[in-house]
């Protein structure tokens, strides 16, 4: 027996707390979860679980006996998995000398009698105990649906306050024991401080959603209340259940999302609303929203709704599904947006040691890429772990060897740029054919990615490198084969083909005439800047001087399409839909396109607008 892992947690999720009234031994139970993995399967063991204040136990849990103090240990059998999964219910009888600190505490046994693993979480970094001055109760009894025949048994049980955050929890009884609180089917006490509460989450105990109870319920201090008899709502999301369709899409493209709403009641469901919001990864606001409102839902059924959403610059956005207090979440990328961190260098053809990539801080400040991943040939794998800061217009390096090795091999690299050893573990970057290379951050968003074929491959031992880190990723024209002559690679420096291209002057175009009615019939902005770095304002008026659209409002360069034209300039990219900030499609007639870009660097200012004309199809 080895790698024996235990996890102890309290089904309050964020709170954990139990109240304790005046009467000793009659606070509310509470349920610790328990699971543990790297046991014999088929096996016997004892668990057991208390609440403990130096130098005693301060709870006592329920067993088939009844309520039961001390240190009391019960028996149970691993599957075949070697895993345990149970729930105890604990309750305090005592309250904690205030000298010491106090824990929950899990130890398990062989059947010889010796410790094999015991886990612990102390007071207050997993739950607390509330004084009934300060905290009461909420409790009820919850019922299936709205027949209010059958019970829900052995249920989990969150409340939450208005803004959303879990506030205490139970496992609703069951009708199997004889408990002594309670002693009804589907009977709930909740714990908890004195607040406002707005709803009740309800899943069974391996996790499921089961539904939801909104209301407004003022939890007094000293006391309880008495909510009666409720039913979950029974709408839910399921993992997974918000998608798009394409998964990536560029500026002015149609995007459809669809969101999977299941009803688990028995009862048909009239009239709701789910809304669909997007938010750019660097925003704090969303972006748009759209909301639909649903006829009904049969009992027992499920439906899929769609939306057709049209982003209108680059970036990664969070895709969000809302009905009532369900959410689903998904995830989207417009067009090549560029972020802190970029793909700079990649030896994916190496003639010595194996494959590795360089990542570069493209901005001014430090960057942490702890719990960072990379993908390659379909594989992801943790870039790091641990702490990992990359300093501003800095670098690190991904390398398939020691890092004792790879620094032998190109001496010169500064000991400041970390270089990570995936020895092993880094996936195949396929130097003979094609790949693409993503970095995701720790919310799952691809902060890179570079796609490339055989032809961007030079030869072997010479690494690919990055032109700009300030144009896109997926431009042939911004990757080259390394020119430095004793390495052939420049991991942890200066690439040997960087390069800034800046034209002279603003170079500002739109379409003439646009006709809204396909992708193609969009009105493109293009347009060059005398400097790299700029904040641009990018606006569109009426004829009589309104702001109808606000294309860009003060966003950085790098919001927008990048492509480099033949004298190696960067070109940036928007497309407008012909609609309003409204949202609205707004009517025909001629409009003016401004543009402003401010230089970050020396804060020069450049001006430009141009006409176009919204026409439509009146076939």
């Amino acid at each position: 027996m080895c790698n024996i892992l235990i996890v102890l947690s309290l089904i309050s999720q964020t709170g954990g707390l139990t109240v304790i009234p005046s009467a000793p031994g009659d606070s509310t139970p509470f349920v610790v979860k328990i699971e543990i993995a790297g046991l014999e399967p088929d096996t016997t063991y004892d668990c057991g679980v208390w609440a403990y204040s130096k130098p005693a136990s301060i709870s006592q849990v329920w067993t088939e006996d009844g309520w039961k103090g001390g240190y009391r240990y019960t028996s149970f059998t691993s599957d075949n998995d070697g895993q345990y999964l149970s729930y105890k219910k604990l309750r305090i009888v005592k309250l904690p000398d205030p000298v010491y600190d106090y824990y929950i505490k899990c130890t398990i046994k062989d059947f010889t009698g010796n410790k094999l693993i015991e886990h612990k979480i102390k007071h207050s970094e997993g739950f607390n105990l509330v004084d009934m001055e300060e905290g009461g109760y909420i409790e009820g009894i919850i019922f299936r649906d709205s027949s209010l025949s059958t019970p829900l048994e052995n249920t989990i049980l969150f409340v939450r306050d208005s803004d959303g955050n879990v506030m205490g929890g139970y496992l609703s009884e069951d009708n199997m024991v004889e408990e002594g609180y309670g002693n009804i089917p589907g009977y709930f006490c909740i714990g908890l401080p004195s607040t406002t509460i707005t709803s009740i989450l309800v899943e069974d105990n391996s996790g499921n959603p089961l539904g939801q109870i909104i209301g407004e319920w003022e939890v007094p201090a000293g006391s309880a209340i008495d909510i009666g008899d409720i039913f979950p709502s029974n709408i839910v999301i399921p993992p997974g259940g918000i998608r798009v369709s394409p998964p990536s899409v560029f500026p002015g493209e149609s995007v459809e999302i669809t969101a999977t709403i299941q009803n688990t009641g028995q009862q048909t469901l009239d009239s709701i609303p789910v809304k669909f919001s997007m938010r750019e990864r660097e925003q704090e606001v969303n972006e748009d929203s759209i909301i639909i409102v649903v006829d009904s839902i049969q009992g027992t059924s499920s439906v899929d709704i769609t939306a057709v959403w049209s982003p209108s610059r680059d970036g990664n956005y969070l895709i969000k599904g809302e009905v009532g207090l369900a959410e689903g979440f998904t995830r989207l990328r417009v067009g090549n947006p560029l972020y802190e961190i970029v793909v700079n260098e990649i030896m994916c053809y190496p003639d010595l040691l194996g494959d590795w990539l360089e990542v570069a801080n493209r901005t001014d400040t430090p960057v942490d890429i702890k719990g960072w991943k990379l993908e390659s040939s379909g594989d992801i794998v943790f870039i790091t772990r641990e702490t990992c800061i990359i300093k501003k217009k800095g670098f690190a390096v991904v390398c398939d060897s020691k890092e004792n090795e790879f620094r032998t091999l190109y001496g010169y690299i500064l000991p400041d740029v970390s270089i990570i050893s995936l020895s092993g573990k880094l996936p195949d970057f396929r130097g003979t054919s094609e790949d693409t290379i993503r970095i995701i951050d720790t919310d799952g968003f691809v902060i890179d990615e570079v796609r490339y074929d055989k032809d961007w491959i030079p030869d072997k031992g010479v690494s690919m490198e990055r032109i700009s880190p300030d144009i896109a990723s997926n431009i042939k024209s911004n990757w080259g084969g390394c020119v430095e002559g004793q390495y052939r690679a420049t991991p942890g420096r200066e690439n040997s083909i960087f390069a800034i291209y800046t034209p002279k002057n603003l170079e500002f175009t739109c379409s003439d005439v646009f006709c809204p009615t396909s992708d193609d019939k969009m009105c493109f902005v293009e347009y060059r800047l005398p400097f790299q770095k700029a904040h641009i304002r990018l606006y569109v008026y009426d004829r009589v001087g309104r702001v109808v659209k606000k294309i860009l409002d003060g966003d950085p360069t790098g919001s927008a399409s990048y492509s480099v034209d033949e004298n190696g300039n960067i070109v940036w990219t928007h497309i407008w839909n012909g609609r309003g900030d409204d949202g609205n499609m707004l009517p025909m007639g001629v409009y003016i396109v401004f543009l402003e870009a401010q230089s970050e660097e020396t804060n020069e200012i450049v001006r430009g607008k141009r006409t176009t004309t919204l026409i439509k199809d009146m076939r």
